[in-house]
């Protein structure tokens, strides 16, 4: 499913965006957003780490890692398109983001509470960037965003998924979903 829907950052024309649309609102949003999906090489080396001994979800979490990365690398890109932020400090908040640490908790987390961390978290992710797409006045970010969404929402889906397959093993599984939700 993943290798039918990959979209090709190359493919986006970044020479259409249209700055002037862009509200002071849009432009911390995608830095927001950008900032977050940069986390992500932290977040696939512990979770890479976590399902080591699972093949087929380690490929998803390669592919994953990919599309994420990507989410960060237009996101970035977008924002330098716009001229409307400064590059340098830019550079300095990456740099900060990209120090912190992730998932003391989560790394304890037993495999359907993981499964339900990365769905929800997924979920919350593309409905933000849904609404912000419907929000959005420029076109090229509605279609970034977009494309993103569409990710996301592929993403939740894997891990409902893998949530279900756990939940059928059986055990006291629904209750190790209720302490992750709560």
């Amino acid at each position: 499913t993943h290798e039918k829907v990959l979209w090709q950052f190359s493919a986006i024309d970044f020479s259409t965006l249209q700055p002037d649309l862009l509200t002071p609102e849009d432009i911390e949003a995608v830095r927001g957003a950008m900032l977050v999906e940069s986390h992500n090489p932290v977040y696939t080396m512990r979770i890479l780490e976590y399902y080591r001994h699972d093949h087929e979800v380690t490929a998803f979490v390669t592919t994953w890692g990919y599309e994420e990365l990507k989410h960060y690398g237009v996101l970035r890109t977008y924002l330098e398109a716009t001229g409307l932020v400064d590059i340098e400090d830019l550079a300095r908040e990456l740099a900060v983001t990209r120090a912190g640490q992730w998932g003391d908790e989560e790394t304890r987390f037993s495999r359907v509470q993981s499964f339900t961390y990365a769905m929800v978290q997924e979920q919350a992710t593309a409905r933000f960037y849904k609404r912000f797409a419907e929000y959005a006045k420029e076109p090229l970010l509605k279609d970034i965003l977009r494309l993103i969404s569409k990710d996301e929402y592929r993403h939740c889906q894997y891990y409902l998924d893998k949530g279900k397959e756990e939940l059928a093993l059986g055990g006291d599984r629904l209750r190790e979903v209720d302490e992750v939700l709560l």
